[in-house]
């Protein structure tokens, strides 16, 4: 896989083994005109002359803006875009005396059109009228939901980060970015840090004499490894600090984590090139900020894995 057929019909020869397409399908790790996948799979045992069947990606599949994303709030339709596998979204805002405080006036691509998951989209967010003027709300140690609520109900445009705090519970408000009771123009952005788990903490693995750490990294991954290729797009919280990414996942039944990146100013969209654990399929890249000297939590992505 991931060589193109030319390719691999020069590295069949050298086995004695021939080769035939059996197709093309898309994919989002694959380039387009590469082999994506073969029948039977590399490391099966064979005959000589045993003829492989390959498949060539098309690239990243196509997926349809939704057609009623015009009209949804600023968070719903980023959860719905990236429902679809879309994360290069990008947010404009414009103000408006008919479409809601937060709700989508327009998107780019238009809404029915078909785009790769790597394209950027464009949402355009009414600010309602400048000139009108609310109360900010206090909505510590509500309900993420109560609070978003309560805020967009004023006019108040939401984001959220996260963090973790002693004083709530999970899943409640812990600060806000605004101080309630103080006077905005309807529109204003306002964000919530909503207190969650604090990850593991990656694991320190400290290699014997000759041997080499078996941990995620970015760069050349070797043959056979498990590695992850996806396109990120930037927090919306994000400042352009120096980040750090940890991988998470379950092996054996317990969570692991490993710093994969530290120390490193990123620019987004960013490409994950990541080799996580032998055989397991998925996990998740936690995305720190730092901030006042402390790594800050911004965001996690889902992310999968394949054999190389």
């Amino acid at each position: 896989t991931n060589l193109t057929p030319e390719a691999a019909q020069e590295l069949a020869k050298q086995f004695n083994l021939g080769i035939v397409k059996g197709g093309e399908e898309a994919s989002d790790t694959v380039a387009a005109g590469l082999i994506v996948r073969q029948e039977p799979e590399a490391g099966t045992p064979v005959d000589p002359n045993t003829t492989i069947t390959y498949y060539v990606s098309t690239g990243t599949a196509k997926v349809q803006i939704p057609a009623d994303i015009v009209g949804m709030s600023l968070n719903d339709a980023q959860q719905k875009l990236n429902g679809l596998g879309i994360t290069l979204i990008t947010v404009e805002k414009e103000n408006s005396e008919t479409v809601g405080v937060g709700d989508v006036i327009s998107v780019t691509p238009a809404a029915g059109s078909e785009v790769s998951k790597t394209d950027t989209v464009t949402l355009v967010v009414s600010t309602g009228s400048a000139t009108k003027m609310v109360t900010v709300p206090t909505v510590v140690g509500y309900s993420k939901a109560e609070a978003t609520s309560i805020m967009e109900n004023k006019g108040l445009i939401v984001k959220y980060d996260e963090g973790q705090s002693e004083y709530v519970n999970v899943g409640e408000v812990m600060a806000q970015s605004i101080k309630g009771q103080t006077e905005v123009s309807q529109g204003t952005e306002i964000t919530l840090t909503i207190h969650v788990e604090a990850p593991r903490q990656p694991e320190t693995n400290t290699p014997e004499d000759n041997d080499t750490p078996n941990t995620p990294e970015t760069g050349t991954p070797s043959a056979g490894s498990w590695v992850c290729k996806e396109r990120v797009g930037a927090p919306t919280n994000y400042t352009n600090g120096t980040v750090k990414l940890v991988l998470e996942q379950s092996v054996n039944g317990s969570a692991k984590s490993t710093t994969v990146l530290e120390g490193q100013t990123i620019t987004f969209p960013y490409e994950l090139n990541i080799t996580g654990e032998p055989g397991v399929t998925n996990g998740k890249v936690y995305m720190y900020e730092m901030v006042d000297g402390t790594y800050k939590l911004r965001c996690n992505w889902p992310v999968t894995f394949k054999q190389n």
